[in-house]
């Protein structure tokens, strides 16, 4: 089928009219049918009897009647819109359908006398303005991916289709018996058709428009043009914020982590004290004095503290006081161990060490404040008198003193806790470093996920498995399928 060539004329005259007008009797009801592209329509529907008249017969033969009245399109036959710039008119439509009946679209044919004809396709809310190529594309209804003036298209479906309804004008012999075989490839906003029937191959590429831009053109109210499905080539709203913002959100990350191991090795980390307390329940409700040193720069001060414990716990209030300004700086730790024996063996469970950081603590002269707390503290006290002789114990690695008795008679009531407690300064906070990386990465996660959300609902409405992988026939039906769009030479 070839598709008359008026050519393309720029610039274009504005005031020039968009083609001539002829009016003549329908032949079956004789009321008035208006041809608007005179010269190039072949088949044109009466408004009054909805038959299908053969205008390329001088006679205006009368070829078809329609089955029922032509209902369902959204923009009237004789509208005229203005689309990229060229004002188009309406001059025919059809309804269409897949093989199963259950999806349908409309095909509005568009005229301009400098630019011919463009199709406006309406596939439930989503519309496409499609050209017909004079040349042919390699790999169309043979591959699963196409290139095309630089640009790779994948497969979106495939299939047979049929038309439903016609009206209007048309450059060919347009049937309700009309059926072809079509395939589409997407590279959004952009798509190319593949058709194919007893006479021709035809390729078009047609381009995204949205129905905002449809209604403006003609004139109707856009919430009525547009659907609730996403359409094949329609645009990912996701993909220019995708594009934008990951990016900065990458280099923001490797920054910050740049930064942070910068740190770590710039950092002149040292120990100033290590000391093994003996906690006792007199000392519930008190401050045990700890070290007192000097900083002199702002630092970071990391405590680390692990405790001798048997299905106990112990808390420690820690509070960092500067000696001249009485400025605190306070932290918890809180740790617990407990084992046993049950049908199912040995268990254990909880930690017996703890860590904090004293963010970015000023210089000045410091002392450590313990107020220690523990479940062995509500038994009974301990015995200060008792007689008792000093072991040692290790736990993770680190060494105790351990009481052992005398005398059995004479072991405290309640041994003591040991806890050993070890102060760093100059120490990398890794916390402040992993919520910034959360907040980093907060905007750019929730974009990627609506961005792959939308191509997932988009191809989840296609014919195919995935937007990578789109052929799932077996060896013979590919062979089918590629021996049916060979073009014969």
């Amino acid at each position: 089928m070839e598709v008359p060539d008026t050519g393309a004329v720029p610039p274009l005259p504005p005031a020039k009219p968009p083609g001539r007008v002829k009016v003549f009797a329908c032949p079956n009801c004789g009321g008035a049918v208006t041809l608007r592209a005179v010269g190039n329509s072949i088949t044109v529907q009466c408004s009054h009897c909805s038959s299908l008249i053969d205008v390329a017969n001088e006679n205006c033969q009368v070829i078809a009647a329609a089955e029922a009245a032509i209902a369902g399109a959204a923009i009237e036959i004789g509208k005229r819109g203005k689309i990229d710039g060229i004002d188009w008119e309406v001059v025919g439509f059809q309804q269409r359908c897949d093989e199963s009946g259950s999806f349908e679209w409309t095909e509005y044919l568009l005229f301009n006398p400098y630019y011919g004809y463009r199709f406006l396709i309406d596939e439930q809310g989503n519309w496409t303005l499609v050209k017909m190529l004079n040349r042919d594309v390699p790999g169309v209804g043979v591959s699963d991916t196409v290139s095309f003036e630089g640009r790779d298209y994948k497969r979106f479906s495939e299939g047979k289709s049929y038309t439903r309804r016609i009206g209007g004008e048309f450059y060919w012999r347009a049937s309700t018996d009309d059926v072809s075989d079509g395939v589409d490839y997407v590279s959004p906003p952009y798509r190319l058709f593949g058709e194919r029937n007893n006479d021709e191959i035809i390729v078009s590429h047609g381009h995204y428009i949205s129905p905002s831009d449809i209604g403006e053109a003609f004139g109707i109210e856009a919430a009525s043009l547009a659907g609730p499905e996403i359409g094949a080539n329609q645009p990912n709203p996701y993909a220019a914020a995708k594009a934008a913002i990951v990016p900065i959100a990458i280099l923001a990350v490797v920054g910050a982590t740049v930064v942070q191991f910068a740190g770590l090795f710039m950092t002149d980390r040292s120990q100033i004290d290590t000391t093994t307390y003996s906690f006792t329940s007199a000392d519930k409700d008190k401050a045990v004095t700890g070290p007192t040193f000097t900083l002199r720069g702002t630092s970071n001060i990391e405590v680390d503290s692990i405790a001798q414990l048997n299905n106990d716990w112990l808390e420690l209030d820690l509070s960092l006081v500067n000696t001249e300004t009485e400025q605190t700086f306070p932290a918890t730790q809180g740790m617990e161990y407990y084992s046993g024996y049950d049908s199912d063996g040995s268990w254990s469970e909880g930690d017996n060490s703890s860590t904090v950081v004293f963010s970015r603590v000023p210089a000045g002269t410091y002392k450590l404040l313990i107020e220690p707390d523990s479940g062995s503290f509500a038994k009974a006290p301990a015995s200060t008198t008792a007689s008792s002789v000093l072991t040692t114990t290790t736990v993770d690695g680190v060494t105790f003193p351990s009481f052992a008795s005398a005398s059995p008679q004479a072991a405290p009531a309640t041994p003591p806790v040991l806890a050993r407690v070890k102060l760093m300064h100059g120490t990398i906070n890794w916390s402040n470093y992993f919520i910034a990386l959360l907040l980093l990465i907060l905007l750019p996660g929730y974009i990627l996920a609506r961005y792959w959300w939308f191509e997932a609902s988009r191809w989840a409405e296609s014919g195919t498995s995935s937007g990578s992988d789109s052929s799932s026939n077996d060896d013979d039906d590919s062979n089918d399928t590629s021996s049916s769009w060979s073009r014969e030479e």
